[in-house]
């Protein structure tokens, strides 16, 4: 892929996540949208389905391929790019479970070594640990939650778990499995914790970085 195939991409991709996070998923800017066509079409880059999922407001099912996203930029690091997303993802809503959980750092010590997977500075044992420390941390709370009777305390306990899910999936091997399911639950977490808005404004925030993470751009 040249550069300017590169760049033409990247102006097509990026015209749909100029949103700020409250905005609605259609709320596209028209004028950028009409630019970058006109570039791809220059180009002859073919529009990818993946990218008509955002231009009619829909619920970008490659979030749920994050791999495939990145293939079809032509991007390098894909394991790179997708580690990072999941931990992005299951950052963001690790204070759910720190809410409910004050005294437990598992899943927040499970996390920082999420971040080291694939580099030299992480060994198996220590990834082993943290896996099932994360896993009895979640199971202990799974076992709390099921004495509470109020509907708002098991609702917090819910969207906890939620979040512990999401860290857990990002020490799993595949990275871009990682990608998939931190995200997913992330969002999750965040619709029970406040509304399903909120967990569709989620999704929204995590299309913008992926991208900008597979660009390697600063929001």
């Amino acid at each position: 892929m040249t550069d300017t195939h590169q760049q033409g991409l990247k102006e097509l991709y990026l015209a749909a996540l100029i949103l700020d996070e409250d905005d609605a998923l259609n709320d596209i800017d028209a004028s950028r949208w009409a630019q970058a066509e006109e570039l791809r079409k220059a180009l002859e880059i073919p529009l990818h389905p993946m990218l008509l999922d955002l231009h009619r407001g829909q619920s970008p099912v490659w979030l749920n391929h994050p791999r495939l996203l990145i293939q079809v930029l032509g991007l390098e690091d894909e394991d790179g790019v997708l580690r990072d997303f999941a931990c992005e993802c299951a950052a963001r809503v690790l204070p759910l479970f720190q809410a409910a959980r004050r005294w437990d750092r598992r899943l927040e010590e499970a996390l920082e070594i999420a971040w080291l997977i694939d580099t030299e500075e992480l060994d198996e044992s220590e990834l082993l640990e943290a896996t099932i420390n994360a896993e009895e941390s979640i199971q202990e709370a799974i076992s709390t939650a099921a004495f509470l009777t109020r509907p708002d305390h098991a609702d917090r306990w819910r969207a906890a778990i939620a979040a512990g899910w999401s860290v857990q999936a990002t020490l799993q091997d595949r990275a871009s499995e990682a990608a998939r399911s931190a995200a997913y639950e992330a969002a999750r977490a965040r619709a029970i914790a406040e509304s399903p808005a909120a967990g569709q404004q989620e999704r929204l925030l995590q299309q913008r970085r992926l991208l900008l993470l597979a660009f390697d751009e600063d929001d």
